[in-house]
């Protein structure tokens, strides 16, 4: 059972957004450098794209 798992039945809800940190950063650790930046507009969602 991976560590995500065992968080969520404990439901340690801190050790489960880190793992979903750590996984995001190794998701954007793949991307290339200029794809980076488009990856950080869509997660600000709508709220953000309106600042630009």
């Amino acid at each position: 059972m991976s560590a995500m798992s065992k968080a969520i039945e404990k439901r340690e809800w801190e050790v489960v957004a880190v793992c979903l940190l750590r996984g995001l950063v190794q998701a954007a650790s793949a991307l290339p450098p200029d794809a980076v930046h488009h990856l950080v507009e869509a997660l600000e969602g709508d709220e953000g794209a309106r600042k630009v």
